[in-house]
């Protein structure tokens, strides 16, 4: 019998006790295996709006908005160039074809340790801007990380931006970020902006069925970002841990 027994197993991921551990714990860093679940859930069209375990087709994220895994993220930072990541993950992800790409990363540089790292942040690539925005519950803890990974994304730039690059840093966006109030809850910020920003972009489809949605106006507008400071608190990040847990232990039975 396995020490660590399979829990659940939804789309692409896989939830194991040694998981359900952690989110029990309140005071335990998220790994890639919640992550890639919880993102997998936000996929289906499941929120906490619309928080149930029947697949909504009306309710998916637009087609041109991709949720890259972690560990899809982890992969590619050590490909050692972009047409190897584009040959690996071009077709069946279609990425130069998305508006919006989501990127969940973390710290660690290590290929030998899976799960490791300290810290998680987000970058979102945004095509109309060619420019990847930059989210950290830490300040700018991962700034260097997240100039790493946009070092392995430059491919989905314009062909005119790529000749033009003279520093990484200029294709990063600072955004000015809820921020955490300890060392552990990072992975749960990360989660919370990307399912807060999911709902706003849905919620602006839906009022604007006939006009494309401007995915660059809507994330760097000052009401977005007001919206981000006054939905996720701590209270609010202590709710989203239980809320994860909560889904996952419905899901087994």
């Amino acid at each position: 019998m396995s020490t660590d027994p399979l829990i659940v197993s939804y789309n692409d991921s896989t939830i194991y006790q040694s998981d359900i551990n952690i989110l029990k714990q309140s005071n335990q860093w998220l790994n890639d295996s919640i992550i890639s679940f919880y993102l997998e859930w936000l996929k289906d069209g499941n929120d906490n709006n619309n928080n149930n375990n029947n697949n909504n087709n009306n309710n998916k994220i637009p087609n041109d908005v991709l949720l890259l895994s972690p560990s899809v993220v982890f992969c590619c930072s050590f490909v050692e160039s972009e047409q190897e990541i584009q040959l690996m993950f071009e077709q069946p992800l279609s990425l130069k074809s998305r508006e919006l790409i989501f990127f969940p990363f973390n710290d660690n540089r290590d290929p030998n340790i899976i799960g490791g790292g300290s810290h998680w942040s987000l970058l979102i690539f945004v095509k109309s801007l060619n420019k990847f925005i930059y989210y950290d519950s830490i300040n700018r803890f991962n700034s260097n990380d997240a100039t790493f990974i946009i070092s392995k994304f430059k491919f989905l730039l314009s062909s005119s931006q790529q000749s033009t690059i003279n520093n990484l840093k200029e294709l990063l966006i600072n955004q000015k970020t809820p921020q955490q109030e300890n060392g552990y809850d990072c992975g749960l910020y990360v989660l919370s902006i990307i399912e807060e920003l999911i709902k706003l972009i849905k919620e602006n489809e839906e009022k604007n069925l006939e006009n494309k949605i401007s995915y660059k106006d809507l994330l760097l507008s000052k009401s977005t970002n007001d919206f981000l400071f006054k939905e996720i608190s701590p209270i609010y990040i202590k709710d989203k841990r239980i809320e994860i847990l909560d889904i996952i232990l419905k899901l087994k039975k």
